[in-house]
């Protein structure tokens, strides 16, 4: 059988030759064809049987941590963005983790451009390609640290694996890219965009598939961060519930006091208010419907319809019912 990887790894004097090479590009290239573009995806996870995944697909999660009225507590809440990002001829050349999170990453996927590849295609966009979900990449290449090779290999047997010696791949993929032909994009500083006149070098090829070469998909990325943060303030409120049951904290206390534990911990505002009828999801209990619609009645947020939620998962109604006049009895007493 024949092997697919290779036995020479890209070194660090590789790296250091390139870059003398890559500072005079002129970047003057314009695009005409499929054939002349290359996409790169940098990642801590390995593909596995020739693919690779969303970090949606792969069941990544951040962690988050909280405080409720001084209780502090930990959650985890799952990474929504259900997109695979490659750069396009270049590496994503951000140094700040918080911004682009693409530098100190152990593989990188080069992926010759096609025009099936394009038919595939979610999104273009200057600094960032993106293919949904889970991604075949059979016939590609997979460069990883050169202890790995063989075991990546082994995995994936319909691609060719490309060994470097380190423990990072940034820069080797552009190396080997311009090994294969393809011209390397220069870019600006720690900007990951195209300089000069970027649609005017990629129109030709752009046109056939109905996308456009913008500067920056903005309405995209502040949907995808709103996508990220709804998430985290859903999980953070369900796991308030837990902390609030297991500490002995009246929930209404909580739904009364959301706005300042938002700002302290999340510094979210309240969201705007919503469809009540929409928005909570009814229970068989009738009476219980009728609690939450008139107590939430004028006083209606996103996050405190959330609330409601979980708290009918994990409280029974005649218990729900206690902690509410429990919360009214107290606050009589202080007045």
């Amino acid at each position: 059988m024949e092997r697919n990887y290779f036995d020479i790894p890209l070194t660090s004097e590789d790296l250091l030759e390139f870059k003398l090479k890559k500072g005079k590009y002129d970047n003057s290239k314009v695009y005409t064809s499929e054939k002349d573009f290359v996409f790169i995806h940098k990642t801590n996870y390995a593909p596995n049987e020739n693919n690779i995944k969303s970090t949606f697909e792969s069941g990544a999660k951040y962690d988050g941590k909280g405080t409720l009225f001084g209780e502090d507590f930990s959650y985890t809440f799952p990474q929504g963005d259900n997109y695979i990002h490659f750069s396009i001829n270049c590496e994503v050349s951000g140094n700040n983790e918080d911004i682009y999170g693409f530098n100190f990453r152990k593989y990188a996927v080069v992926m010759p451009g096609s025009d099936n590849l394009f038919h595939q295609m979610a999104f273009f966009h200057a600094n960032d390609v993106e293919f949904r979900g889970i991604k075949d990449i059979s016939n590609c290449y997979v460069l990883c640290p050169l202890s790995e090779a063989e075991l990546i290999a082994s995995k994936n047997s319909s691609i060719k694996v490309i060994p470097y010696v380190g423990d990072y791949v940034d820069g080797y993929a552009e190396v080997f890219a311009s090994h294969l032909g393809y011209t390397i994009e220069n870019t600006k500083g720690e900007d990951c965009m195209w300089v000069n006149d970027s649609p005017i070098k990629t129109h030709s090829v752009l046109k056939k598939y109905n996308f456009d070469f913008i500067p920056f998909g903005m309405d995209r990325f502040m949907s995808e961060r709103n996508i990220q943060k709804s998430l985290n303030r859903t999980f953070f409120l369900k796991k308030m519930v837990e902390v609030a049951q297991q500490k002995g904290i009246n929930l209404f206390e909580i739904m009364n006091s959301i706005e300042d534990i938002l700002n302290d911990n999340l510094q979210n505002p309240l969201s705007p208010k919503c469809n009540l009828s929409l928005d909570i999801t009814p229970t068989e209990n009738e009476e219980l419907n009728n609690f939450w619609k008139n107590y939430l009645n004028g006083n209606t947020s996103y996050e405190r319809v959330i609330l409601a939620n979980f708290i009918n998962q994990s409280l029974p109604y005649t218990k729900i019912l206690e902690e509410y006049q429990q919360y009214n009895n107290d606050n009589k007493r202080l007045k």
